[in-house]
């Protein structure tokens, strides 16, 4: 599944959605700052934790950084002791309940890298069945998040459209919460305009939705969904009146531009194309 941020993520809001290539779409701002070039180094070593919203460590949390695998103990830790690795790697992490996010470090040799990752709890925040009339499709969350499926065919896994209940997750990761910098999908912001230019982004926040059908396989959606998304208060004043959208390529951790959203009163609207 993909995602998509307000990962609704030149200015922009990310968006993150759940979509079957591990995708995340994002709302930012960009940085000029050039990206950091990907030169291969030897080894590395990772260690970390791994925690929920209210700072407890998550157990049996998977791990995955360039083909090795660790699991997160009791305490939530986790380590990568002399891994190849390239300039800049990227960690997945993975457990039933939570959404799935990923890392990237910038790998030194003989230097061990530390982090700490936040996940965040998914549960069904709405539902809707493909049978239903368009009204049912357009859900609206108490956080002020506004999800329009009405104009979109939903698929299951093999690509065929699904006729039963959608489950719908919705994760709000906003540059005014709490522990922003450790939630975020890939850490560093990096990213890949439509021009190819490698930058980095500054966020006005993110969302990442995940679509499941009733055994809690994740679909995807053909067609645009509309979403709207509050911009922070503090970043109101200066926010854009257009900013690119951005989805988070879980392949390479890379941020890539795709589509816009409009300002419209308090909030950026916005089409998007996955899921």
């Amino acid at each position: 599944m993909k995602k998509i941020l307000v990962s609704i993520f030149v200015t922009a809001l990310l968006f993150t959605s759940c979509k079957k290539n591990n995708d995340d779409d994002l709302l930012n701002t960009v940085n000029n700052s050039a990206a950091s070039s990907f030169s291969p180094t030897a080894v590395t070593s990772v260690k970390g934790i791994v925690l929920d919203k209210n700072a407890n460590p998550i157990a049996g949390v998977n791990i995955e950084l360039n083909g090795n695998a660790a699991t997160t103990s009791d305490k939530g830790l986790f380590s990568f002791n002399n891994i190849p690795s390239s300039d800049r790697d990227i960690i997945h992490f993975k457990r039933e309940g939570y959404f799935k996010t990923s890392r990237a470090i910038q790998s030194t040799e003989d230097i061990a890298n530390y982090i700490k990752v936040v996940l965040d709890e998914r549960t069904t925040d709405a539902q809707f069945n493909n049978w239903d009339d368009d009204a049912a499709k357009k859900i609206n969350l108490d956080n002020n998040i506004s999800l329009d499926f009405s104009s979109c065919t939903i698929n299951g896994s093999y690509g065929y459209s699904h006729y039963g209940d959608v489950n719908v997750s919705v994760n709000k990761i906003s540059p005014d919460g709490d522990d922003f910098t450790s939630r975020i999908p890939g850490g560093d912001l990096m990213a890949t305009d439509d021009d190819g230019n490698q930058t980095r982004l500054v966020s006005y926040g993110m969302l990442d939705v995940v679509l499941t059908d009733e055994w809690g396989d994740e679909l995807s959606i053909d067609g645009l969904t509309k979403i709207i998304y509050p911009i922070p208060a503090e970043m109101l004043s200066s926010a854009p009146s257009s900013i690119p959208l951005w989805h988070f390529d879980e392949s390479d951790g890379i941020w890539k531009e795709e589509g816009f959203a409009t300002k419209v009163g308090n909030n950026y609207e916005g089409f998007v194309s996955h899921f």
